[in-house]
């Protein structure tokens, strides 16, 4: 439906003997001059077309079409503006349309138009009849109208700042590359330094000569590809980015080789070697085969990232053609704020180039008193903001801006600090669980059921443990220090603890570690670049069994004498600290965990001051604690000895505990016997006193080996004596079994 125009003057008949065509003429001559252009008219004098040349220098309307209709009526169809597919306009452009919509009606294009192409047509009409001096007045102003009302609407398009051609060549290739976009070349206007800089660049790369575009931000990175894609494209080449998470040199040497120009790689992307000691072989190698594919690459990122990956590692060589270093010039805030603008107005359809000044002009203005580090800092998030707020159309402000600002310099913690966290506290389901364990009265019964002759021992420990279950620290870890001879009872201490508990028990012998390095490795993890690195270290695959673990560090004082006192440093940050550091860096709780430490006194000392001197009686207990006490604190720091408190004392175990040793072990190991040859037996009964007197005979008697030897001593006299009795034919069935002391030491076993 048309709206009523004022055009249609109220007269009578003024043709007299001229007919609609005459008028038609007059309106497309009087079109033509206001458009100082060409009319074009149909063969059969029904319509016309104009079309205005050098639309960027005559901005306005762009284009006319003209024609009689039925019932002599006069159509003027009038284009105001066009512009690519899928760009964004801004507010102010719809305020401009819907302010031309208040007097003239929308039309739909005359003609077929280009699909990657939107237009948008005006159109009014009138009599087909003279026209008066008056009605060519009123007829030019409404061309007047909508020449202004065109003006305005193209000033707030977008300019695309995209290359059909360059968009087209790397449509097959976007899976691993992006175009670098050639910067506007009214954005280095008068910058004659960086646009040589870029033409010895190309020069560089046509010899084969790889780059590193050394920045030390990345906004300047960008503006100096995007001033090398310009001095490239005027010689017909181009450039590509890699946008893989990761290149490999195979990886970078394939994609190069597929890429229709020379691609550009960010240091930070590339993974050279596993080992140190392989990447200068690797870096040659690289560079070499690039050499013989007849294709370069531009590495970019911050001098400390391109030598950390291209620097050769240890024994690199140096030249300085692989890669050729080259530092981005000094370039004008103005300039590079413009060009921020420009990349930024591409990700959101384009950007106006009123509009681009103006935002060009606010950003500038906050960022006016900012050093020039700052600047280059802020800059790409400055303009992130402004032209997402822009893409939304919301209409921000120089104060808004200023806030968002000093918003991005108020921020001072990184992650590569120590940080500020609260430690991290045992599980409650291990707690809860530790606990109820721990304070089982029938705990000390289970015990002692099965290490004979501790019971002082194995109270203590017990308490040690409960108490800290009850009131120490959540983040710690468990621990307690058992001393003693060898074979008393220490490391089966900390192997029943993980059964009552439950849990799984990792033992450390810290005498076998060779060095401090390896002893890190295997506790902690090797560090990265380290065959192996992947592998976590014990204690941290420890502390991260959900039920808890017992830990036990044998033999801390026999570890070399290098490393122990490293090694006791290490164990005490770890039981103050509830935490660990990996071989890679990483922290890990140690909250869960129980160390179980057993030390003996090396050289012999143990059985030294437990045997003490003379023909008297030996020692007392207060005497031998105090002894031990003494040699511990020669071999530990008073703050490790502080955290694990006073060693729980193992006392040397005497003839009588050897005996009932050797007899559990010699009940235990026919009852064993018979299971496994599955022969039923009944109960099996010792000869009164048998144990002592495999004692009194052994030569172990008087020596300190501990209950080990005795068990091994009991099971290897079952064994026989057991082995003898099925070999003779006589069947137990279900008979008790009577064990007698031989006279030449063995044992003989009967039925009964």
């Amino acid at each position: 439906m048309t709206k009523e125009n004022d055009t249609n003057l109220n007269v009578q008949n003024f043709w007299g003997e001229a007919g609609p065509s005459e008028s038609f003429e007059q309106m497309a001559d009087l079109t033509g001059k206001f458009m100082s252009a060409p009319v074009d008219r149909s063969p059969d004098g029904s319509s016309f077309h104009i079309l205005r040349e050098n639309r960027k220098i005559n901005p306005g309307i762009q284009e006319v079409y003209g024609r009689l209709t039925t019932g002599n009526k006069l159509q003027v169809l009038v284009q105001l503006v066009k512009f690519r597919s899928g760009i964004s306009v801004n507010a102010s452009f719809i305020d401009g349309l819907l302010e031309t919509f208040k007097e003239f009606q929308l039309a739909d294009p005359p003609r077929s138009c280009d699909p990657g192409q939107r237009e948008i047509w005006f159109e009014f009409q009138g009599e087909a009849a003279p026209i008066s001096p008056s009605r060519a007045n009123v007829f030019l102003k409404k061309l007047e109208t909508l020449n202004d009302a065109a003006r305005r609407l193209q000033a707030h398009i977008p300019v695309v700042l995209s290359d059909l051609d360059l968009d087209k060549i790397y449509k097959k290739h976007l899976d691993y590359l992006e175009p670098v976009h050639p910067c506007r070349a009214d954005s280095i206007k008068g910058l004659s330094e960086i646009k040589e800089w870029a033409r010895a660049n190309h020069n560089f790369v046509a010899g084969q000569c790889p780059i590193a575009l050394v920045s030390p931000h990345s906004v300047l990175t960008d503006f100096g590809l995007a001033v090398m894609a310009h001095a490239f494209q005027k010689k017909g080449f181009s450039l590509g980015r890699f946008v893989l998470a990761q290149l490999t040199p195979q990886s970078l040497i394939e994609g190069a080789t597929k890429a229709p120009g020379t691609v550009v790689v960010p240091a930070e992307r590339l993974t050279i070697g596993s080992n140190l000691y392989n990447i200068s072989s690797e870096v040659r190698a690289m560079f070499s085969s690039l050499a013989g594919t007849g294709k370069t690459v531009v590495f970019t990122g911050t001098y400390e990232e391109l030598q950390s990956v291209l620097g050769g590692g240890q024994g690199g060589r140096s030249d300085p053609l692989e890669p050729v270093v080259r530092r981005i010039p000094d370039i004008p805030m103005k300039s590079l704020i413009q060009f921020a603008v420009q990349a930024e107005g591409r990700r959101h359809g384009g950007l106006s180039r009123a509009d681009e000044q103006k935002l060009v002009k606010e950003i500038s203005d906050v960022l006016g008193k900012d050093s020039p580090a700052m600047r280059y800092r802020l800059l790409p998030k400055l303009a992130a903001r402004v032209l997402g707020d822009y893409s939304m159309g919301l209409a921000g402000s120089s104060m808004s801006l200023t806030s968002f600002r000093d918003q991005l310099k108020k921020p001072t913690e990184t992650l590569s600090g120590l940080g500020h966290r609260p430690k991290t506290e045992r599980t409650p389901h291990v707690q809860e669980h530790f606990l109820t364990v721990l304070s089982d009265p029938g705990l000390i019964e289970f015990f002692k059921a099965r290490i004979l002759g501790q019971d002082r021992a194995l109270e203590q420990l017990i308490s040690r443990l409960l108490g800290m279950v009850e009131t120490g620290p959540l983040h710690e870890p468990l621990c307690y220090l058992a001393q003693g001879t060898t074979g008393c009872g220490k490391s089966e201490s900390a192997r029943l603890l993980a059964r009552a508990l439950e849990i799984p028990l990792k033992s450390i012998d810290t005498a076998s570690l060779a060095d401090h390095y390896s002893a890190n490795a295997k506790l902690r993890g090797s560090g990265r670049g380290i065959v192996g690195s992947y592998e976590s270290g014990v204690l941290e695959k420890a502390a991260k069994d959900h039920l808890g673990v017992v830990v036990e560090v044998r033999d801390l004082d026999h570890a070399p004498t290098h490393i122990q006192k490293n090694l006791a440093a290490d164990f005490l940050q770890i039981l103050e600290e509830g935490e660990a550091e990996t071989g890679t860096g990483s922290i890990f709780s140690c909250a869960n965990l129980i160390f179980a430490f057993t030390i003996n006194l090396p050289d012999g000392r143990d059985e030294k001051l437990r045997r003490g001197l003379g023909f008297g009686e030996g020692p007392t207990q207060t005497e031998i604690k105090s002894e031990v006490i003494k040699e511990v604190k020669s071999l530990f720091s008073p703050a490790f000895l502080g955290r694990v408190k006073e060693p729980i004392l193992f006392d040397d175990l005497t003839h009588e505990t050897l005996a009932k040793i050797v007899e559990k072990a010699v009940v235990t190991a026919i009852q064993t016997a018979a299971e496994r040859y599955g022969v039923t037996i009944g109960e099996v009964v010792l000869e009164d006193g048998l144990g002592m007197e495999v004692v009194a005979s052994s030569h172990l008697a008087n020596a300190m080996l501990g209950a080990r030897s005795f068990l091994h001593r009991g099971r290897s006299l079952a064994g026989t004596a057991f082995r003898i009795l099925l070999r003779s034919g006589t069947a137990p069935n279900g008979k008790n079994l009577l064990v007698y002391r031989k006279a030449d030491g063995g044992l003989t076993i009967k039925t009964s």
